[in-house]
């Protein structure tokens, strides 16, 4: 599946355009010219191998994008930290099973156009097993962040969402997390949503009260604040019962 550069420059009135599964391989520039409107890009699943310099560029008004399940992006990306030109409005950004390394999300180059308006952010489905004290930093606006399907485990010394003031929704669900420090509970103070569920949490405590479910969605915000004050004054550790 080919497009040419200015193949789509008549229909400027589209909002939203999907692309998912389509065999791109690469974006050329000038291949989004004229779609100053478009809001939405699905890219899903498209092999994509290479991305010209400035192909977002004419994208004034896009909000969402999903480059979802394209694991020969990160190599163009390693190699081009300016790929992403033109999609600094971006709002909602997935990157699912794109081959993400630890050293890739806590690098410059990923995130250096994608940060400013973030409010959803899908990391979901990579390699990552640790995330920096500064790698979020940036995202002043997240709010919703998808941790899922990765290899991250505990950490302790340093907070990740200590600047992510707004922050309220966490899926850090099928990861490597054994037991949870003082610092993850910072990290957890402020969600009203934190997905929690098959992880490989262990417990040496002899505690004989109520599980405490971290794999759901929390309608009573101060009870949930409470819950997790009683896991600092206890210095239990929590059981998953996913």
């Amino acid at each position: 599946f080919h497009i040419e550069p200015k193949a789509l420059i008549h229909v400027n009135d589209l909002k939203e355009l999907n692309l998912n599964y389509q065999n791109l391989e690469v974006l050329q520039r000038g291949v989004f010219l004229g779609l100053y409107k478009l809001e939405r890009l699905h890219l899903r699943g498209c092999n994509i191998k290479v991305i010209q310099y400035l192909a977002f560029f004419p994208l004034k008004s896009i909000t969402y994008i999903d480059f979802s399940s394209n694991p020969e992006l990160i190599k163009s990306l390693r190699k081009n930290d300016d790929i992403f030109v033109g999609l600094e409005a971006v709002e909602m950004a997935r990157l699912s099973d794109c081959n993400l390394t630890t050293e890739d999300i806590n690098g410059f180059y990923l995130f250096r156009r994608l940060h400013e308006h973030i409010q959803l952010l899908d990391l979901s489905h990579n390699q990552i097993d640790a995330i920096s004290g500064s790698t979020l930093q940036n995202f002043t606006e997240l709010r919703h962040i998808d941790l899922s399907h990765n290899q991250i485990e505990s950490w302790k010394n340093y907070t990740i969402f200590s600047k992510n003031s707004y922050i309220i929704t966490l899926d850090i669900s099928h990861n490597q997390l054994t037991h949870i420090t003082p610092e993850m509970l910072g990290d957890f103070q402020h969600l009203k949503n934190l997905s929690f569920a098959f992880n490989p949490l262990q417990c040496g405590c002899d505690w004989e009260g109520p599980l405490l479910l971290l794999d759901r969605k929390q309608p009573n915000h101060a009870k949930f604040q409470h819950q997790l004050k009683q896991l600092v004054h206890r210095q239990q550790e929590i059981v998953s019962t996913a």
